[in-house]
Parts: structure tokens; C-alpha cells; sequence
């Protein structure tokens, strides 16, 4: 992932004639879940300096990471943050030496630049992703690394390396294809532990919808006794669940583990629900019931 410098980047940007369109903010699985994963990065970095040091840090990579959590904020609602390019339809964009042919991603030493990501290299032959949640996070923070000022591509590396790695235990991911058509819907579930559980819950299908349904999940919870707050859930038994004689519809099932607190007395207490969400085989809601 070697990364040319912010005046090439932007030489490259005005001046390539793009064939075809291809590029954008693009809406496929992996396109969706790399603007998810960007969004998160925030949260990520922050769960990684607290609970004593999780991800390992030194002291130089916390404050690269501060230093990215900044720029990824700053760039929270720029809708150019993020470009997708095909390397076959503009040869040589993403190359920068000959031994770099098939890189995925590339960006400048600038706050300001977008990321840009091959097109080409998010899917294999089939049409299946090329790259899971915790590689595109590892991605994403080698090439933000790059926009704080810092040129050493292995420095970084071992950074991502380290948040991919402590993804491991916060990170659960659920796949379903239809065989029909072979389109495909993607779950992302990421639970931040501290200080009670929280999880993010987002899902992306093949057609291009995708959907946060962390909020919609929140709603439907409630804290039954009086003067209790909601102040957490997590996810826990998830799995999929064939519906008899409706091939173009699938059920997402799962227990939710709620967390109240109740303030007058300083005490937190826990109890289950059950989640079902109804989708289509395009990706869309078409229930979701907390009970």
C-alpha cells in the first residue's frame, strides 16, 4: 500500500479522464462496509485507549491514532472522503512502482485527500467480497495514517495490524446468500465493551442497500422499572432462519442482552429479549421485533 504524495494524488484526480464513471462513493457490499467501518473508526480507536492499553499501543502509535480519529472526524460528512476507481478502466492509477500492481487502496500525506480504493480488487471472480470488516479497518488505518504526515508504510502496518487483531473479540459477522439469484446480505455486528456493552449493528445486501439498525433496535428496548435508563445491549445466539415455502425471504434471529441502570441507586441490572428481523432477498426491512 505504498502511498504516492498529496501533490501527485490530486495531479492524478484532475487530470484522469475516468472510463466509464467508475468512480464514486459506490454501492455494493464492500463499498457500503467500507464507509461503515469508516465511520467507526472513532469508536475503534477510542476502545483501544481505554481497559489498559488493549491494542497494545506504544506511545508513538496512540498518538497516530489520536492524530486519525481527528482527521476521520474532520471528514465525517464530506461525501468525497472516500472514492472508488477501477484500475482497469484507468491503467496505472493505483501503480506506483513495478512491483505494486495490485494495490487496494491509496491516499496522500493531507487531511484533505479521499481514499481512493481499486474497484477491482473488493471481489473475486465469483462476486464474492475479497475483504472481510477487520481488513478494510486495517486498511482504512494505514491510509488515514498516511493523511496525518506519516510516510512509513510499515509503521503502519503493524498499526492496522494490531486494531484488525483486537477486532477479534468485538467482532461478529453473518453472511447469507439466497441461491436463487446469489444475492447476497451481510451482517456486521460490533460490540464496544466499556463501560457496559453497546452494540453497533449494521447490515449491507448485494443490491446496495445497506442500513444501521442500532437506533431502531434501541427503540424497541425498554427499561421496565421506574427511574431506569437504557444504558447498553449486546448481541448474543445470532443466526438465520429459513422460511418455510418463501425462498426470497430470510429471518435474522438473535437474544439481546439489555442493560439498564438505574440512577437513584447507582445499580445496573440485565435481561434478555428476543430480536427478529424480516428481510427480502434485495435487503429490505421489512420487520424487526423486540420481545
Amino acid at each position: 500500500m505504498k502511498t504516492t504524495s498529496g501533490i501527485l494524488i490530486y495531479f492524478l484526480f484532475t487530470s484522469v479522464s475516468f472510463a466509464g464513471g467508475i468512480v464514486g462513493n459506490g454501492a455494493g457490499l464492500v463499498e457500503q462496509n467500507i464507509q461503515f467501518a469508516y465511520l467507526n473508526l472513532p469508536k475503534i480507536i477510542s476502545g483501544c485507549h481505554m481497559a489498559n492499553n488493549q491494542c497494545g499501543l506504544t506511545q508513538e502509535e496512540s498518538s497516530i491514532l489520536k492524530s486519525i480519529e481527528q482527521i476521520v472526524l474532520q471528514n465525517y460528512t464530506s461525501e468525497d472522503r472516500i472514492q472508488f476507481v477501477s484500475e482497469k478502466l484507468n491503467p496505472g492509477f493505483f501503480t506506483t512502482s513495478s512491483t505494486e500492481n495490485y494495490r487496494i487502496a491509496k491516499t496522500g500525506l493531507d487531511t484533505k485527500l479521499p481514499i481512493f480504493f481499486n474497484v477491482d480488487e473488493l471481489y473475486d471472480l465469483s462476486g464474492r467480497p475479497s475483504l472481510d470488516f477487520s481488513t478494510v479497518v486495517a486498511l482504512l488505518i494505514h491510509e488515514v495514517g498516511h493523511q496525518t504526515g506519516e510516510p512509513n508504510h510499515a509503521k503502519l502496518d503493524i498499526l492496522g495490524a494490531k486494531i484488525r487483531f483486537s477486532l477479534s473479540n468485538k467482532l461478529a459477522t453473518f453472511d447469507f446468500e439466497f441461491a436463487s439469484s446469489q444475492n447476497r446480505i451481510q451482517f456486521n455486528i460490533l460490540t464496544y465493551p466499556m463501560p457496559t456493552p453497546i452494540a453497533e449493528v449494521y447490515f449491507t445486501a448485494k443490491s446496495g442497500k445497506s442500513l444501521q439498525l442500532t437506533s431502531r433496535i434501541m427503540k424497541k428496548i425498554n427499561c421496565s422499572k421506574e427511574n431506569e435508563v437504557l444504558v447498553g445491549f449486546n448481541l448474543n445466539n445470532e443466526h438465520w432462519n429459513r422460511i418455510s415455502g418463501q425462498e426470497n425471504l430470510i429471518d435474522f434471529e438473535s437474544w439481546v442482552q439489555v442493560y439498564c441502570s438505574n440512577m437513584k441507586i447507582n445499580s445496573i441490572t440485565t435481561r434478555s429479549q428476543n430480536l427478529l428481523i424480516h428481510l427480502s432477498e434485495q435487503g429490505e426491512v421489512l420487520g424487526l421485533d423486540l420481545n
